[in-house]
């Protein structure tokens, strides 16, 4: 019995599920230094929780999780354009789905959460799905690694 115990005691920590949360805020007035000098105007996603920058990326901040996990993406959008982020390939429900004719749109000066558990392997993709296509060709789109 005690090594039964024993057991369940040390293996609790990997069968518990792991919860990964991620800050983003959409940006539409961020820049991007080119080669020639200039700077190129983008729309994009900032990481909240990287300290390192407080401008949008391009491409988006990489959302990198394992099988099995819990996703919590919170997006601030301080813009003045609705936004949302659409989880492109995966397996989740429709309210977390980012296409605003039936997930939700997330307002100017408001924040929205999506979640899904990640239950299968692979490189996905997330973008805005406002505006689709200018949305996507101005920068607001993202790597997703499962």
């Amino acid at each position: 019995m005690r090594i039964l115990v024993l057991f369940l005691i040390l293996s609790f920590d990997t069968l518990a599920q792991n919860i990964l949360e991620f800050n983003f805020e959409s940006q539409m007035d961020a820049y991007s230094p080119l080669y020639t000098g200039d700077s190129l105007l983008f729309w994009g996603f900032r990481d909240l929780d990287d300290k390192s920058t407080t401008s949008a990326v391009l491409p988006g901040p990489t959302i990198i999780c394992n099988e099995g996990d819990s996703v919590i993406i919170n997006m601030s959008n301080p813009s003045f354009e609705a936004h949302t982020i659409h989880l492109h390939g995966l397996d989740v429900d429709q309210q977390n789905d980012g296409v605003p004719s039936t997930s939700f749109f997330i307002q100017p000066n408001q924040t929205g959460t999506y979640s899904f558990k990640a239950t299968y392997a692979g490189n996905f993709l997330y973008h805005c799905h406002v505006g689709t296509v200018l949305h996507l060709q101005l920068g607001m789109y993202g790597a997703l690694i499962v």
